[in-house]
């Protein structure tokens, strides 16, 4: 990516206040059932000034410390976006499809703050006659200060500005599918397990279909993070 294009993301992430720090509360039912459990609804949220309707997801995970060494394992599966796609194919689902993730050269900015870089080409199922709502983008994601009690913090942001060349991929200008996609990721503890709490906000380029796809948005992200962690 071009220096002037760089800066531009380094702007458009330092800029702007995405999410609250603090991770989203877990259900008291979450884990009845299976090891990951997850919402969607549509909100009211300001962004840069803006009184917006965005679809809020949010999905936890119980990960037994049995099976992860520390928290850092949870994040560096994670951050390993070339693995996103295999992750899918394990689960088997047919609720998200990933073309193509892929792990792009890692930045670092001024403060010192690591900025790790995604690029995603992926379609998520959606309500009939859409079958499929295709997407691009190329992600930011970078760790933040964590609350008490928190041991890792995260907040994430798809560019919607700038002109992005990928290897063997169309030239992307800004991102296809949604024109806000942003959140935060978090892990918390307690004697015997780790809990990955992930929130996204969504704004979906076709805006009167927000209540539409949010149950089908939930759905995608829930089956990456199943495959990441569950098989």
């Amino acid at each position: 990516m071009k220096l002037r294009q760089l800066w531009l993301c380094f702007v458009i992430v330092f800029s702007t206040q995405i999410c609250a720090s603090l991770p989203a509360t877990i259900p008291t039912n979450c884990f009845q059932e299976d090891l990951i459990c997850s919402s969607s609804q549509v909100v009211s949220k300001v962004i840069e000034g803006i009184k917006e309707k965005v679809i809020n997801i949010n999905i936890f995970a119980l990960l037994s410390k049995e099976d992860y060494s520390d928290y850092n394992q949870i994040i560096k599966i994670f951050y390993d976006f070339n693995a996103w796609e295999k992750a899918i194919l394990k689960t088997g689902t047919n609720k998200v499809k990933i073309k193509k993730s892929l792990q792009l050269e890692s930045i670092m900015v001024g403060d010192g703050t690591v900025i790790y870089r995604q690029y995603l080409n992926y379609s998520v199922k959606g309500p009939s006659p859409l079958f499929y709502v295709p997407a691009r983008a190329v992600g930011h994601y970078w760790q933040i200060p964590s609350p008490e009690e928190v041991l890792y913090s995260g907040e994430f942001m798809h560019l919607n500005k700038g002109v992005f060349e990928i290897p063997g991929e169309d030239v992307l200008t800004g991102s296809v599918g949604y024109r806000y996609h942003a959140g935060d990721y978090h892990v918390t503890e307690d004697l015997q397990n780790y809990y990955l709490h992930f929130r996204a906000f969504i704004i979906p380029d076709i805006e009167y279909l927000h209540e539409a796809l949010a149950v089908f948005i939930e759905d995608g992200y829930k089956a990456i993070l199943k495959g990441l962690y569950f098989f």
